[in-house]
């Protein structure tokens, strides 16, 4: 977390004081003594990191900017809701009320707003946690990824070949 997100961030923690918030990485700082910081996860394989992380209720990416995070994907891909600001490549992962919740970048009073309504809706949790599984697995598996490079290389062929006999 940068040194100007921690501000913003402890006004989130404190007006959330019945959540509890977890950080796991390794520039962790305690932004607040509700958080808990567990630094980087010792966690080696795929199956205990799924296990670890579905026991989250919300994924938070208070990103500024970035592009397609991973950790987002895995998020998505272990059925937790992602709460994010609408930047960068985000909002492929996140759709708005499907997936997650995308509030306005920067806008911290509004991801402040999501996670107290996400985390105060089991149901709409359980609901956009099906949709985050159903999306990884038919949009993001290795089967689907797979599928999707050798149609474009055989696209990619396919013109080379006509460029090549047009000349």
């Amino acid at each position: 977390m940068s040194p100007e997100a921690a501000p913003k961030v402890s006004v989130i923690i404190r007006s959330l004081f019945w959540a509890r918030f977890v950080w796991a990485n390794d520039k962790c700082k305690r932004p607040h003594p509700l958080c808990a910081c567990l630094g980087r996860p010792p966690v080696r394989d795929d199956l205990t990191l799924s296990l670890v992380s579905s026991t989250a209720d919300v994924f938070v990416v208070p990103s500024l900017e970035d592009n397609l995070p991973l950790t987002a994907l895995e998020a998505l891909a272990c059925g937790i809701p992602t709460i994010a600001f609408s930047v960068g490549g985000i909002p492929d992962i996140v759709r708005e009320g499907q997936t997650g919740i995308l509030t306005p970048t920067g806008d911290v009073g509004e991801l402040r707003r999501a996670i107290a309504e996400l985390l105060q809706s089991p149901e709409r949790r359980a609901t956009m946690a099906q949709e985050c599984r159903r999306v990884a697995v038919q949009e993001y598996s290795l089967d689907v990824q797979a599928r999707r490079y050798v149609t474009l290389y055989e696209e990619l062929v396919g013109r080379a070949v006509q460029t090549a006999q047009a000349r």
